[in-house]
């Protein structure tokens, strides 16, 4: 007959055993601020995973010179996909962040990662 090891408890103090990848699921939301440079869009969005990609949730609001939009959100710890969606049609790379290709959608986003140094 076969015989199996007893499984062992792991020990959530011992460092050596602490998470790699991902973050804390409690982790409280971190706020962050996105910027993008545009005098000729009349409205701006963030969209990502952290927001359904939906525009309604993150709209921007445009500084006084008209030239930068801007909004904080707070967003949970992680790595994330987002995008600004502008004048409601033109789905727009961040110049400033790195970008890659989702691999669920096939499709470029910008990348944040918030939450690590």
């Amino acid at each position: 007959t076969p015989t199996f090891a007893s499984s062992t408890v792991a020990d959530p103090t011992n460092p050596a055993l602490r998470q790699v990848v991902g973050s804390e699921p409690d982790a409280p939301p971190i706020p962050k601020q996105f910027v993008f440079n545009s005098s000729r869009a009349h409205r701006v969005s963030v969209v990502g995973d952290f927001n359904s990609w939906n525009p309604a949730n993150a709209p921007m609001s445009r500084s006084p010179d008209g030239e930068l939009w801007s909004v904080t959100i707070p967003i949970a710890p992680g790595r994330h996909m987002y995008a600004f969606m502008v004048d409601d049609s033109l789905f727009t790379l961040d110049p400033g962040a790195p970008n890659a290709r989702d691999p669920d959608l096939g499709t470029k986003g910008s990348i944040v990662i918030v939450g690590r140094p």
